[in-house]
């Protein structure tokens, strides 16, 4: 429902600034959405459900300011990172959102914080893989925050002098699509969709089923089969790389998978097609 420019100039943004970057209508329904290349501290800690819900109810409370205002929001999430909201305002109504997180302000103390609150909201998650995955995101003085800031809301500012957002909204089955096809190299799952399409697990699950006639797994695991096939013919990369690329969790799991698809394992079916 909007150009599709604005998708290249936010994967653009996305591959500056390390982190991830969604575009949402004034429902809340995730247009486009590009994660991390790698797993982050956010990704880790969407895991825990009571983790995503704390970091959802914070998003919504920032948007509500930004659609009241009209202006640009920088805020610092429950879990300790800098985040944004930017309107996009066309015909003097705010038509949807950007929201992209910016990375930690780079202080002593910034890292233990962020671990100490996922631990107090969700006491099981494992503290040594959240100090990797904190590792793992930007790390930025207010300086560089403040930059990445501006050049979000000049974006912001193109998208609403440049974007046309359609009114009708597409269907749950297309923004699940949309979702799962923008992201298909990460690890999705319903608790991810939930969460960018605001709309129930349930909901997701029997709208796809009803719009496709297929399981959103399903869905997913072909989408990664074809992404697959595509990287075994066009490069040279080992199984354990396409693998990963493909969002496939172990090679061996990716080998069964692809076997069950089309007969043979994906070693045999790239010598025998390329």
């Amino acid at each position: 429902m909007h150009d599709g420019n604005i998708d290249k100039l936010l994967k653009d943004f996305n591959q500056i600034s390390g982190m991830e970057i969604a575009l949402l209508d004034n429902k809340l329904h995730t247009l486009f959405s590009q994660k991390c290349p790698i797993e982050n501290f956010c990704s880790a800690i969407h895991k825990s459900a009571k983790c995503l819900e704390r970091c959802k109810l914070s998003d919504e409370e920032c948007v509500k300011k930004a659609r009241t205002s009209g202006e640009p929001v920088l805020y610092t999430c429950p879990f300790g990172i800098k985040e944004a909201v930017i309107p996009i305002v066309q015909n003097e109504k705010v038509t949807a959102y950007l929201l992209c997180s910016l990375g930690v302000e780079n202080t002593p103390d910034a890292d233990d914080f962020s671990i100490e609150q996922a631990l107090e909201t969700c006491p099981t998650l494992d503290k040594s893989t959240l100090k990797h995955a904190i590792s793992n995101i930007k790390h930025c003085n207010k300086k560089d925050l403040s930059a990445f800031f501006n050049i979000l809301t000049a974006i912001g500012t193109h998208v609403s002098v440049n974007g046309q957002f359609m009114e009708q909204t597409p269907t749950i089955g297309e923004l699940i699509k949309r979702f799962i096809n923008q992201n298909i190299s990460r690890k999705i799952t319903l608790a991810d969709l939930s969460y960018h399409i605001h709309y129930s697990k349930a909901t997701l699950t029997q709208h796809f089923k009803k719009e496709f006639g297929i399981s959103i797994v399903d869905y997913m695991t072909k989408k990664r089969i074809e992404l697959s096939k595509k990287l075994l013919l066009s490069t040279d990369k080992p199984l354990s790389e396409i693998s990963a690329l493909c969002g496939f969790d172990d090679t061996e799991y990716f080998s069964r998978t692809f076997k069950k698809f089309n007969s043979l394992p994906p070693a045999t079916w790239r010598r025998e097609n390329k």
